[in-house]
Parts: structure tokens; sequence; C-alpha cells
């Protein structure tokens, strides 16, 4: 998982903020909201995601079963880029957090690595 940063463009106006040069296609779009308990929980077989957070703020948490990372998001202008065969988990969002997704892949149950054992075997593969 890397952090990247998001380009703002601000004026009289108000402010825009994009993402240039996306790593993947995006194939799917999400947003989560009234966030109440931990989201995420799992890992992807092939699916790539970038999180923003465009309103409140949260923790990322990635696992590739050696290292446990840990990136906050508290700024529109920042996001989380997640391959393939990283456990992710989402918390310590605000009351006001609104979380953008942006996918890789279509919504594919198949795709899902659910069981944090599977997935501890599907990395060692």
């Amino acid at each position: 998982m890397n952090k990247i940063s998001l380009i703002e463009i601000t004026d009289n106006r108000g402010s825009l903020i994009a993402l240039n040069r996306l790593p993947f296609e995006v194939k799917r779009f999400f947003t989560l909201k009234n966030i109440k308990t931990t989201r995420g929980g799992h890992a992807h077989k092939k699916l790539w995601e970038i999180l923003i957070a465009v309103s409140g703020s949260c923790r990322v948490t990635s696992d590739d079963t050696k290292i446990i990372t840990h990136e906050y998001l508290n700024s529109p202008t920042e996001a989380v880029v997640i391959p393939p065969k990283l456990w992710r988990i989402i918390d310590s969002c605000t009351p006001d957090c609104v979380i953008v997704s942006l996918c890789s892949e279509e919504l594919d149950e198949s795709d899902y690595i659910r069981k944090y054992s599977d997935f501890v075997k599907e990395v060692s593969i």
C-alpha cells in the first residue's frame, strides 16, 4: 500500500481536486459513509483499489503477512493505492467520514479472500 497526493487547484470559485495517471482502468466506483464499525477485513486476488477520504478521516491498515502498515486519510488530497493480495482494514472513522473507492475490477465475489488463514495460504503460494 502506498499513499499518493492528489492535485488541488483553488481559486475564488473553490477547489478542484484531481487524480491524474491512474495506475489502472476504473471498472467500479463506490462510497462508504455512516461507517459505524470496522470495514474491509479481506483481501483480493487481482483487484487494485484506491481509497480517498473525501470528508472526515480514517485509518487504513494493510498487512502482507510480514509487514503491517497504517496510513491515515484525513484530506481529500490524499489517497492510498492497495494492490492485490494485501489484507486491508478501515477503522477509526470520524462520524463525517465519506470514503470513495476506485476499483480495477467489477464486483466479483470469487476475487475476495475473506478468511485471514486463507489469505496467508494464498500469499505463500
